[in-house]
């Protein structure tokens, strides 16, 4: 996970603001305003990506957000095929001991089979 370079908490997402004008489809609907987003207009002056635990801004570039916030989704990939191999290596393990168990359990059975009644 990404930690911020500024308050050194771990995040996992960015705050965004951008300036602009949104454009709306505006009407009426039984008598009441309805308005339908269409667009967002930019205007470049604000393009901020900051921290959402101290809201200090990191970057100002779109490109520079996402290369901070891929080392956290290529943590993620690691971590996820990580437990996988784990999750196969336990469930071989308990393949292995059931076998025995079973097996221990049939040799029981068998040699129970053969004692005096």
């Amino acid at each position: 996970m990404p930690k911020c370079p500024n308050c050194g908490k771990g995040i996992e997402y960015l705050n965004h603001f951008q300036s602009g004008e949104t454009k709306y489809e505006f009407s009426v609907d039984q008598g009441d305003p309805c308005y339908e987003e269409e667009e967002f207009i930019a205007n470049n002056e604000t393009n901020d990506y900051e921290c959402p635990e101290c809201h200090k801004v990191l970057f100002t570039d779109e490109e520079k957000a996402t290369e901070f916030l891929k080392s956290y989704d290529e943590d993620k990939a690691l971590a996820k095929e990580a437990s996988k191999k784990v999750m196969a290596q336990v469930q071989k393990a308990y393949d292995e001991a059931r076998t025995q168990a079973e097996k221990a359990l049939d040799e029981a059975t068998a040699q129970a089979e053969k004692l005096p009644e």
